[in-house]
């Protein structure tokens, strides 16, 4: 139950004086701790330790809300949950990043990064993008599947670009050989009013820990072939 877990994530954490309010769409489970008295089922014994852990707290209260009133939260969760469920180590590595103070979203569309609530006010002395892939709809020499890639990176640089702080970089690792390479970056950067300033040589062994993954699909968690690649270093021509 998402309550419970809930709690259980409060209880590990510190605790404060302040008011804490637990919101669930989940009538069921409003009422029942609502009630207190519980009845002997599985259901009955989770709402039974719910309400252990509640009483640990001075001002910790459960409340309902339409499930329309939480659709923000939900969908907020939602993608933090779809990539937990892709890759096994995906958990582990958000908690890490999480401790170090990282700022993780998630769902987040490379071609509107600028409109990005949460990113629209920020700048960045790096933007990285590892391997861009607009998805597995055709084989990769297809036209179609090429002009997808292509607009995705570009709908990224033209984004990226307003993003940067003077004499920013933005650095995308690509494979070298065809028909990756009838991606044009350079050209795309141009359109974008960037200026490729290095090219340099993408060694795996220079980013520990880094591990490729498919991006969907039944092997997504699956590495795919590297072959011979490199990071394309760009900036804007205002910087220049």
């Amino acid at each position: 139950m998402g309550l419970l877990e809930v709690l259980c994530w409060l209880n590990s954490t510190n605790r404060t004086s302040t008011p804490i309010v637990i919101e669930t769409n989940c009538m069921q489970v409003a009422k029942a701790i609502l009630a207190k008295p519980v009845n002997k089922t599985e259901f009955g014994s989770i709402i039974e330790l719910c309400l252990r852990i509640l009483a640990e707290f001075d001002n910790c209260k459960v409340s309902f809300v339409r499930r329309q009133a939480n659709r923000v939260a939900h969908e907020l969760a939602q993608p933090t949950h779809d990539v937990i469920k892709k890759y096994k180590l995906a958990k582990s590595n958000l908690d890490e990043l999480k401790k170090l103070g990282a700022c993780i979203l998630h769902g987040v569309d490379a071609t509107k990064l600028k409109f990005d609530s949460h990113l629209k006010m920020r700048r960045f002395d790096r933007i990285i993008f590892n391997f861009p892939h607009a998805g597995f709809v055709k084989k990769e020499d297809n036209w179609l599947m090429i002009k997808m890639h292509k607009d995705l990176v570009y709908g990224f640089f033209k984004n990226a670009r307003h993003m940067l702080v003077a004499n920013g970089e933005i650095h995308v690792n690509h494979k070298m050989k065809p028909p990756y390479t009838n991606w044009n970056l350079e050209k795309l950067a141009e359109k974008s009013f960037l200026i490729l300033i290095e090219c340099a040589k993408f060694e795996k062994k220079d980013y520990p820990g880094y591990n490729n993954k498919r991006g969907d699909g039944n092997r997504c968690d699956k590495p795919f072939y590297l072959g011979e690649c490199s990071t394309f270093k760009f900036t804007s021509l205002d910087a220049k």
